[in-house]
């Protein structure tokens, strides 16, 4: 696991270095820059609205199984979860500094499991963020920043039902770090851009510290103890000036 972590880490780093040396730099996009200049001065702020998705690096067997369709055999499909994957979803409020250099507040909801014929399993929190974002250059009509940030996952709890068996586990919230690179495409006179964004987020560890089953007190198995919800993004959305 760590070794895998290892190479992703390592992935995303020359992945965000080729970007920055890879971005042009000439004065072939200088209308471009103009255009980013005019919408972006400082003082600048505005809202954004994020759609995401990514895998987490760590899988957990929920000790649940479910019979596949249209097999005979008795053999059954795990059902896992990814305490740092699924789907995110954020608003920001974002303030310029200087036309490349801004900060971003935000709030969100990210939501990872599985639904199946008799039940359902998910995990999710609501982490707060603030990230940093420095541009470096443009490729082709997008301008590129990368960016770094924190979070603070609030309220992470671990949910399955499967026929009249509910469980719980809440855990105490976790610190995150995050490393990004965007692709932000300004728009002249109007007031709105799109983006997308690719985003590690590490250093999280859900410790629990309550759990029930049908409403009892109990004790989680050691596998959800402690989770590691470090995950990688894929993040797309739409932000308006104000």
């Amino acid at each position: 696991m760590k070794l895998r972590i290892l190479v992703i880490t390592v992935t995303l780093i020359l992945f965000i270095a080729c970007a920055i040396f890879g971005v042009e730099q000439d004065t072939t996009k200088s209308k471009t820059k103009k255009i980013y200049k005019k919408i972006a001065p400082p003082g600048k702020t505005y809202f954004s609205g994020i759609f995401g998705f990514g895998p987490g690096f760590e899988k957990v067997f929920t000790g649940i199984g479910t019979k596949r369709e249209n097999d005979e055999d008795d053999e059954l499909d795990k059902v896992n979860i990814y305490p740092g994957g699924g789907i995110n979803l954020e608003a920001n409020f974002g303030y310029f500094f200087t036309p490349t250099f801004r900060m971003e507040l935000g709030i969100g909801y990210q939501s990872s499991g599985k639904t199946f014929e008799n039940g359902d399993v998910s995990i999710k929190r609501y982490p707060l963020k603030i990230h940093f974002f420095k541009d470096v250059g443009m490729l082709r009509s997008f301008n590129v920043a990368i960016g770094v940030g924190a979070a603070y996952n609030m309220s992470p709890i671990y949910h399955s039902k499967v026929g009249d068996r509910e469980e719980e586990c809440e855990y105490e919230p976790s610190t995150a770090i995050h490393a990004s690179i965007n692709f932000n495409k300004f728009i002249e006179n109007k007031p709105y851009f799109v983006f997308g964004e690719f985003r590690y987020v590490g250093a999280v560890k859900y410790e629990w510290k309550k759990a029930t089953v049908n409403g009892s007190p109990a004790v989680p198995i050691s596998d959800f103890e402690e989770l590691n919800g470090d995950g990688i993004q894929f993040n797309f959305g739409i932000g308006y000036f104000f």
